[in-house]
Parts: structure tokens; sequence; C-alpha cells
């Protein structure tokens, strides 16, 4: 009051120090540091250990400049020498910053000179652990914690909760969602300064690692409104527990794709964001969800920075639901991308090509994909009864699928050589017929479609010579591949 008030005390170095550190004693750190900091002050040893407690981070969450901690450290036998109830503010600040910055010789010296009333206080204590921790001691230093926490010293008391949790967690003993209850637990304590608004958006962090997303937006929303000078901190984290909450995968896939859709707009952009609404429009797909799943990822891709891989996958999904003119309309925004397989992009064009009923554009990309869309392309081929074009684009897909002899043959391959057969015998190549019956018939001659791969390559009677049993056979053959080939497109 005396320095605010009197013009000639207001410049006087020895005024100043007082003057700051009688405020810092005071727990009043904001009027202490101006007045300690002032270049008037002399630069004494004892002006730097002064600074350097006024410049402590109370909360303990992160770590020193090395400055600081050897101007505490050069200060240990300054601090020895003051007055009793001076050291029982200072003593035990100095002591566990310095153990909790690697200056463990420097806390050593000012711990073990304590005296027994010193010993006893809650903030040596307090030090000791956090020495004991440093040293690796965590046994011994999780024990004085405990002990701590059912001390009167309200302020010792929330300190040793949030390190004996924060040493549990990281020894393995406890996981982040104890740690995040723990810490909760702790937070009236600390009467609604920084430490108290650290300690919060510590626990919500730990409730988001742990998945427990909708305690997390509970803990933020609160602190939210009672520090809102803190937005620029707790926003980031509300957008994380947001987009962890939309894509809980406990949540059916119609109330996560309604959740993330919901908030898409207030989330940050970015790959994670992206993975999310892959993740849930691929869960709604499984579902033959596909038009959900699709307007789902166009709301997601308005908002990425890298969109191609959302827009073709949600072109897949609009081809799935029979949208082909909309699918085209999605892969013509963007010119193919480095990031999304340009076969895999060309495969959905042909098949929304196909859908929106130009089949002459989607045979030009089929045929420019060579061996990766050869099988799309027998199909097409197929379907307009063009046989001979389809066996050969069959046969070319087959060449890059089926095992050589005499590895075994497995459904999906003897239903692709049952079509393959099909379709040669339909365009009336019989040598490609014989071909096939050489290199494949003993292979089939057991399992599925065995039967039908046997009568379609069977070898055809003498010239002249009719045989009404096997064309009858052919005839309902016929009949039951054109069904399969249906069932399989």
């Amino acid at each position: 009051m005396a320095v605010a008030e009197d013009p000639r005390l207001a410049g006087n170095a020895r005024a100043l120090m007082l003057a700051g550190a009688s405020a810092f004693l005071a727990g009043r750190r904001d009027e202490a540091k101006p007045a300690l900091m002032d270049p008037r002050l002399p630069p004494t040893e004892e002006t730097r250990l002064w600074r350097a407690l006024a410049s402590l981070d109370d909360t303990e969450l992160r770590p020193e400049s090395a400055e600081i901690i050897s101007e505490l450290a050069a200060g240990v036998p300054l601090l020895r020498d003051y007055p009793v109830t001076v050291r029982q503010k200072l003593m035990p600040l100095a002591a566990r910053a310095l153990a909790g910055n690697g200056a463990l010789d420097a806390a050593a010296a000012l711990l073990d000179g304590a005296s027994t009333e010193e010993a006893a206080w809650a903030g040596t204590a307090y030090a000791r652990a956090r020495l004991a921790e440093a040293r690796g001691d965590n046994d011994g230093a999780l024990t004085t914690y405990k002990a701590l926490a059912q001390s009167r010293d309200s302020d010792m008391r929330a300190r040793a909760l949030g390190r004996a949790a924060e040493l549990q967690l990281t020894s393995g003993a406890a996981d982040a969602a104890t740690t995040a209850a723990a810490l909760a637990a702790g937070i009236p304590a600390w009467r609604g300064d920084a430490r108290e608004l650290n300690r919060r958006l510590r626990a919500a962090s730990l409730y988001q690692q742990a998945r427990q997303p909708e305690l997390a937006l509970e803990l933020l929303e609160e602190t939210q409104s009672l520090f809102p000078d803190a937005e620029p901190e707790i926003i980031p984290l509300r957008r994380a527990a947001d987009l962890e909450r939309a894509t809980n995968p406990d949540l059916p896939p119609l109330q996560a794709a309604q959740r993330l859709a919901a908030a898409i707009e207030s989330l940050p952009a970015g790959p994670t964001l992206d993975a999310a609404a892959l993740r849930v429009a691929n869960r709604l797909a499984d579902l033959d969800l596909h038009s959900q799943g699709a307007a789902l990822l166009q709301r997601a891709a308005s908002v990425s920075a890298a969109p191609a891989a959302l827009r073709l996958r949600q072109a897949e999904m609009l081809v799935a639901s029979g949208q082909g003119s909309a699918a085209l309309d999605v892969l013509r925004t963007d010119a193919p991308a480095s990031t999304v397989p340009l076969a895999q992009r060309d495969l959905t064009q042909a098949r929304a090509m196909i859908l929106a009923g130009d089949g002459p554009g989607a045979e030009a990309v089929l045929r420019r994909m060579g061996a990766a869309g050869a099988a799309p392309l027998a199909d097409l081929l197929a379907k307009r009864q063009e046989w001979a074009g389809a066996a050969q684009a069959l046969a070319l897909h087959a060449e890059t699928v089926l095992p050589r002899a005499p590895a075994p043959l497995d459904e999906a391959q003897r239903q692709l050589l049952l079509r393959l057969a099909a379709f040669n015998t339909l365009s009336g190549n019989e040598a490609r017929v014989a071909e096939l019956r050489a290199a494949y018939g003993p292979r089939m001659a057991a399992g599925p479609f065995a039967e039908a791969f046997a009568t379609l390559v069977a070898e055809a009677p003498r010239p002249g010579v009719p045989d009404l049993g096997r064309l009858r056979s052919e005839i309902a053959m016929g009949q039951k591949v054109s069904e399969q080939i249906r069932a399989v497109r």
C-alpha cells in the first residue's frame, strides 16, 4: 500500500523488493511478479532467487526452464537463512520444483537440512515424496502421497491426490479412467484458480483416453461455464470428445451417423474426422444402408481438406444403392487424386456408367483397365450375350486368380471356371472348351459345380450321330448356368 501511495517509494529498490516478496508470501502472485521483475532491482543473488520463485508454475504440470532451476539451486543457502515462517512458505515450494525438474542434489540439500519442525510440515513431506519419485522410489513416494491425502492441509491433500493418481497411471497400477476419476474428485480443493482449470483439463483428457467421452464432455461443459476465458484450451478437447462420442462403436450405426452428422461442422477437419466418417459409413453399408452412408460421407467431404477418398467411397455407396448418375456426379467433382487407387476409381466409374445406361462408356473404361477390369467387363458383355468377348475377358481375369495345379480350387474359383466353360460353350469355341476339360476336368471332379462343369465340357458325339440325351442335358444346364450367372452378377 505504501509503494502504491507514496511516489518516493515507488522507485525505491528496497521497497519494491519488500512489496514483491510480501505479495508473493501472501499468495498474490499477480501482484508479486511485476514488482520482483522490475529492472530497478539490483541483480543480486537474492533478487534472482525471488524472481525464480515468482516464475514457478504452481500447477506442476509443465517443466521449468533450466535458468529458473539453476537460480533456485543457487539460492538454497539463502533459503536456509530466512526466518522459519518465511521458510515454511518457500522451502517446500522450492524443494518440490527442484525435485520435479531434475535438480535432485539441490532438493536433497534443502530437505536434508530441515529441522524437526520443518520436517513435520505437510509441504516438506510432499517435497520429499516428489524427490523419492524422481529417484525411482515409486512405492515410497506413493506411501507418502496416500498419507498426505488424509492431511488437514487442503492444498497438500489435493496435490498428493493428483500425484498419486498420476504415479499409479505411469506405473500401470491404474488405468486412464480410474486416474481421471481420482483427479476429478480432487477438483473442489483448488478454488477457481489456474490449478483447478489444469486439473479439469487433465481429467477430461484422461476420460477421453479411456473412451468415456460422455464424462469428458460433462466435465468440459462445466469447465467452460466456470472458466469462459479458457475457451481456446477447452474447445479442442470438446471437439475431440464430440468426435469420440459420435463414433462410439457401441452406438447403433444409425444413431452414430446422426450424431456425427449433427456435430460434423463443429469438429476439427483432418484425417481423424475423415477416418471416423468412413468408419461410421461402412457400418451403415454393412446393414445395406448405402444411401444413408453416402449422405454422411457427402457431409464429411464438404469440410475435409482431402476429400478424394471420402467421395470415392460415397460414389461406391451410391452405386450399391442403384444411383449411377449420382455416383458419376460425385466422381466428376474432383480430378483423380494420388491418394485414391486409380483402378478402384475406374471400376466404380464403370459400374456407375452401367447403371446410368452408358454401356459403351463403361466398356471403354473396363478395357482400359486391362486385367483389373476383366471380370466386370465379362459380366457386361455376357449381359449383352456377346459370349465370345465375355469368354475372352473372363479368361484374362482367370489368369490372375486361378492357382496352378495341383493346388486345390475353392468354391469361388470353381464357380469362375463354370462360368468360363459356359461362355465358351455358348460362343461355340470347342477348342477352348477342350482346353478347359483337359486343364481343369480332374481338379473339378469333386466338390461344388463338378457335375455342371463336366456336362458343359463333355466331348461332342461323332459327326452324324445325334446325342439327344447330351442335347437335353446341355439345354437344361444352359438354363441353370444362366440363372447362376445372373445370381453372380
